[in-house]
């Protein structure tokens, strides 16, 4: 029997041409990918006309819109305090073991300035451009660094009141490799920087000939930081400019990404921080000249780096969805189990600036749940565009000086 007659469903077949093509777009990585990106945006164009004529745009009610812009604030005060200007970290590279600092020499920044997180030391400038740095971590593998007991100690050998030693990194933590006192080193001795700064370095965890040392500054869970002889009235310069972009469809597929248009989708890297009014919406994964497919906050495997507050601690970590509004931790420090707090964006994740409000968390177990944030996006966002790309391919590749 002859099966009647398909009648034509717009809806649903404008949606499997659109899964088609996103499907044919997210497997290929050649020239054609401009192309197939361009049309799957041709595609969203009459379902999102659609909606925004028939569908009231939604109030957004996310608490806390001001938070970005209070938490700078709090921020720049408490460097302030301390003489120093925060310096953003832009990009974090751990296994290099190095990470790019937002100032360069136009702030003042000099060969060889200790940066220092609000824990201790994390590495010292090696590499130079005007509005940028690199710094190569005292944990990054083969890194030496003079470091001396952290007060004195009686009844050494030769009389002598205070150790001292050279402590090399391992890729993650570090170890004490030469010194004529090694053995005297004991668990729960803090070492400070060798030197007129002392900067806060590690604590001893391991005796023996080669003393076992855990790091106080963990460079993925630091958002800014103090250079040496960098002070609180020095020149940092802005890192990014916000970018107009126009929300095409959301979700884009199976409940899954946002397809956004406009001439700077361009100008945006693959990464950059997509945003309204400071609250973190998600990032670009694909881009051409005029369209861009972001990544949402709440699709599931979305991973943002994020910096917490509870009870007067801070801490870091990233963060990954698992669909529904619940999350889990891939790597940092967590805060306590109950605890809800705010979460903001932490530097060198992706390009993404810091201090985006990302929403406010609850920790249940091993997981997180969200309490607030922003599960869609409104009919414009801002893409973060970073402003010195050159200046950080040349930190980042051979011979940079």
């Amino acid at each position: 029997m002859p099966r009647p007659p398909r009648r034509p469903r717009p809806l649903r077949d404008g949606l499997a041409a659109l899964a088609v093509l996103f499907a044919l777009h997210a497997a290929a990585r050649d020239p054609l990918d401009a192309a197939r990106l361009e049309t799957l945006r041709w595609f969203a164009g009459p379902p999102a006309v659609v909606r925004r004529a028939l569908e009231p745009e939604r109030p957004r009610t996310v608490p806390g819109r001001g938070a970005s812009e209070a938490r700078r604030a709090a921020r720049r005060a408490a460097f302030e305090a301390r003489g120093a200007a925060a310096v953003p970290v832009v990009d974090l590279r751990p296994r290099e073991g190095v990470l790019i600092l937002g100032a360069g020499r136009d702030a003042g920044v000099r060969l060889g300035a200790a940066a220092s997180s609000n824990e201790g030391l994390l590495g010292h400038v090696d590499r130079l451009e005007a509005r940028l740095a690199r710094v190569r971590l005292t944990a990054s593998k083969g890194a030496r660094l003079a470091v001396a007991l952290d007060g004195k100690r009686s009844g050494l050998p030769g009389g002598i009141e205070r150790l001292s030693a050279v402590l090399e990194g391992d890729g993650r933590d570090a170890a004490l490799v030469e010194g004529s006192l090694l053995q005297e080193f004991k668990p729960g001795d803090r070492l400070v920087a060798f030197g007129p700064s002392r900067a806060p370095t590690g604590v001893v965890v391991g005796g023996g000939a080669r003393p076992r040392v855990k790091l106080f500054a963990r460079p993925d869970s630091s958002g800014a930081v103090s250079v040496e002889g960098v002070g609180a009235r020095a020149a940092v310069a802005e890192l990014f400019v916000d970018e107009p972009l126009r929300v095409e469809l959301e979700p884009a597929l199976e409940g899954r990404g946002a397809l956004l248009s406009g001439p700077a989708a361009e100008r945006l890297s693959v990464g950059a921080a997509l945003h309204a009014d400071g609250v973190y919406l998600g990032r670009v994964e694909l881009r051409t000249s005029s369209t861009a497919y972001a990544g949402r906050l709440f699709d599931p495997g979305h991973e943002v780096g994020v910096r917490w507050t509870h009870g007067g601690i801070e801490g870091g970590m990233t963060l990954r969805g698992d669909g529904g509004g619940r999350f889990r931790a891939v790597e940092g420090d967590l805060p306590p189990d109950g605890a809800e707090f705010p979460a903001f964006t932490a530097g060198g994740r992706g390009l993404a600036p810091p201090d985006l409000f990302v929403g406010t968390f609850a920790r249940e177990g091993e997981g997180f749940r969200a309490v607030e944030g922003e599960t869609r996006w409104p009919a414009e966002v801002s893409g973060a565009t970073f402003l010195f790309e050159e200046e950080r391919a040349r930190l980042l590749g051979p011979g940079a000086r």
